[in-house]
């Protein structure tokens, strides 16, 4: 520990310059009212993962560390005096709890996303960034699935309807929000809440089944009939006898499936492409269970099939969300089952139409153009071996269609985790 650094850089804080400022009425009540936001409305479970974007003076960071209960702190800036203000600060107070302390500029660090329970950005950060939308985006991807985001600002330029749309076109919501204008302030505070592309994406998929022409949905069915392929070997070979057809779109690997004597149940979150996917089997003569749920929340049983396919589908929603999606994929199937994944290769076509890249890669396609509303996250070889790293893989083939198919084996109950 470095004693002569601490009492200059605390020196720093109370000079003729900063000592005003710190000192005032104004800035105690700011500190209570951060404070008072965060204590309101972000209960912090044990064991849970938090960061803090901007240490500053290292006050923030150090009343974080304390709120731990069994979880970690990671604290992040890009002025080295201030990372090491707070390693030394954290050395001389004796403080028990674990903290990470990351000198960097925030935008540059790529090995965190999906990584932490809330993330708290408060104060000048922001301001001081010059960055508005890329530094929101860059914090709310540090944010697993279901935390929270702690976003405080001074900007008098920020309205609470900027805000708002941000959240629009993204995979974000607003849970609390308040203005507090005390001391002549206009001071913002919000709680973002991360959610699921995917759900959000419900009316894209709806709307694009709708305007389907069922009947040449149909007259496509009959390639699949009775179809002969090598993963119905698979799947025969596993004695996977009741499927699973997740997402089904019109059915085709439901009709692949059921015609070649399979028990098949399927699903999709278009309750268009639900009805089309029954209407079709029963031209076949095949009853088969088809429902509406998304494959993020299936509401299936605990190992409920043999096995289960989801064909194009992963990669029409971020990472984040085909990684819950492949979870919940895992939950349904028992072990020693299957899993069938697929991917689209991409094209040319995929990258020339108006989009915008979101923080994970994955594109969300803009006003104008055909798919506006879709997301597709490109998959190339190492992304998939990423999105599927612990798996069993038993097979690997690419499609006549230019698909990367994986067949993947659970080998345990906790595989999915």
């Amino acid at each position: 520990m470095d004693r002569d650094f601490l009492l200059e850089t605390y020196g720093r804080c109370y000079d003729a310059e900063a000592g005003p400022w710190n000192l005032s009425l104004q800035n105690k009540y700011l500190e209570f009212a951060i404070t008072r936001f965060f204590e309101e409305n972000f209960p912090i479970p044990r064991g849970a993962a938090l960061c803090n974007i901007g240490i500053g003076a290292g006050y923030w960071d150090r009343y974080l560390s304390y709120r731990l209960d069994g979880g970690t702190l990671t604290s992040i800036d890009i002025q080295e005096i201030c990372c090491r203000q707070l390693e030394e600060c954290l050395v001389n107070e004796r403080n028990p709890n674990p903290v990470q302390v990351i000198c960097s500029d925030v935008m540059l660090l790529s090995d965190l996303a999906d990584s932490f329970d809330i993330v708290t950005m408060v104060g000048s950060a922001r301001l001081e960034s010059g960055l508005r939308e890329d530094i929101l985006d860059k914090a709310v991807s540090f944010l697993k699935s279901g935390g929270s985001l702690y976003y405080q600002t001074l900007d008098s330029e920020e309205t609470e309807g900027w805000v708002r749309d941000f959240c629009q076109t993204r995979p974000v919501s607003a849970e609390a929000y308040l203005l507090d204008t005390a001391y002549g302030f206009k001071a913002q505070y919000w709680k973002l809440t991360k959610g699921e592309l995917a759900l959000e994406n419900k009316d894209f998929w709806e709307n694009c089944w709708q305007s389907e022409n069922p009947e040449a949905m149909y007259a496509y069915l009959d390639g699949y009939y009775r179809w002969k392929d090598g993963i119905i070997d698979v799947f025969r070979a596993h004695r996977a006898e009741r499927v699973c057809d997740a997402a089904c779109g019109f059915g085709a690997y439901s009709l692949a499936f059921a015609s070649n004597g399979f028990q098949v149940e399927s699903f999709d979150i278009s309750p268009s492409a639900a009805e089309i996917t029954r209407r079709g089997l029963a031209r076949y003569g095949i009853d088969a269970r088809v429902k509406t749920a998304s494959i993020l929340e299936t509401g299936y049983e605990d190992e409920a099939f043999d096995g289960v396919i989801a064909s194009s589908v992963l990669d029409h929603m971020t990472s984040a969300d085909a990684r819950k999606a492949l979870a919940e994929l895992y939950r349904i199937t028992r072990n020693g089952g299957l899993v069938l994944v697929s991917f689209d290769t991409a094209e040319d076509s995929d990258f020339g139409m108006a989009h915008e890249v979101l923080p994970d890669g994955s594109l969300r396609y803009a006003e104008g153009t055909p798919r506006v509303g879709m997301i597709f996250h490109p998959y190339d070889e190492d992304g998939i071996a990423s999105l599927l790293e612990g798996k069993t893989v038993l097979y690997a083939q690419t499609n006549q269609k230019g698909e990367q198919v994986r067949i993947l084996q659970k080998r345990s109950a906790d595989e999915n985790l």
